[in-house]
């Protein structure tokens, strides 16, 4: 059977999305996040997303500054050892960001639930919490065997997972190294959870290498859409056994964050006047980019 060549560019990758859709943004907490992927979608003026998530950082955070995000469902949005996320707490006390709370683990079962083609996913220990009060999506039932009190929660249902990956071949075949951290195994889970993934890549690598280290391939070819190249594509975020994440970066984007006219500012030096994701590694550069780089220590 012919394969299919599924590389494009991170423009066209981007286009791939639609308005007022549901998106789930891979990684986790501020760890490698689908970051190139992200700005190019703000520069592109994606609008009305909701999205659907286990534990959010700085890839929703810039979104929702950007008037790019209308509601989200996760568990919690933040920069954990950098401190709160600050455009997601300014937006959702002006009652600008819908926001759906759901606990951190049963989070992930959402998508498990997509995964598995299911309306929703059962859950004991939710009894007595006020999640449930607050959280109007999660519905009580009986178990039809112990007739113990359950709940329902509704499967995640995105309608595109964008993930960022170590490596991949041109048709889809995605690199998870076997020493994985939670945001590669979560990873994983998201891939399955939807018919429409698409991955950016640190690296493109050969058809004969896949041949060679098939075992390497956690997310095969069928599962996934498109395919573009983005070095350092998570930035500032880190990638295990690539690079750290960038405090100083960090720490510039908290600042500009501060005002409307700082973060704008940011947003066009960074986003707009970039000449894409080979742009922004140039702002940021390259003697910097290689400080952060660490010894590949995994297997």
């Amino acid at each position: 059977m012919k394969k299919t060549n599924k590389l494009i560019s991170l423009e066209d990758a981007v286009k791939l999305i639609n308005n007022n859709s549901r998106v789930a943004l891979g990684g986790f907490g501020i760890y490698q996040r689908p970051m190139a992927f992200v700005r190019e979608m703000i520069k592109q003026k994606i609008k009305n997303l909701t999205i659907v998530g286990i534990v959010n950082s700085i890839e929703s955070d810039i979104l929702i500054g950007s008037n790019c995000i209308s509601s989200i469902e996760t568990s919690y949005v933040g920069f954990e050892k950098y401190g709160i996320a600050p455009n997601f707490r300014k937006y959702s006390e002006k009652g600008k960001l819908k926001i759906i709370n759901y606990p951190e683990l049963l989070s992930i079962d959402r998508f498990r639930a997509s995964q598995e083609n299911l309306d929703f996913w059962p859950a004991s220990g939710l009894g007595g919490t006020d999640i449930v009060k607050l959280n109007k999506n999660i519905k009580s039932f009986k178990s039809p065997i112990s007739k113990k009190l359950l709940h329902a929660l509704p499967a995640a249902e995105p309608d595109t997972v964008i993930i960022h990956a170590l490596a991949g071949d041109n048709f889809g075949n995605i690199i998870v190294p076997s020493y994985k951290n939670m945001a590669q195994s979560l990873d994983i889970i998201l891939s399955r959870s939807c018919d429409n993934v698409i991955i950016s890549l640190e690296k493109i690598v050969s058809d004969n290498f896949m041949k060679k280290h098939p075992h390497l391939v956690e997310i095969p070819s069928h599962r996934v859409k498109a395919v573009c190249l983005a070095p350092f594509g998570s930035h500032p975020t880190s990638m295990l056994g690539r690079y750290s994440d960038d405090s100083k970066h960090w720490k510039e984007y908290i600042k500009a964050c501060k005002n409307f006219v700082d973060f704008k500012k940011y947003i066009n030096k960074y986003i707009i006047s970039a000449k894409g994701n080979d742009g922004y590694l140039n702002k940021i550069g390259g003697a910097h980019l290689s400080s952060l780089l660490q010894v590949d220590t995994q297997k």
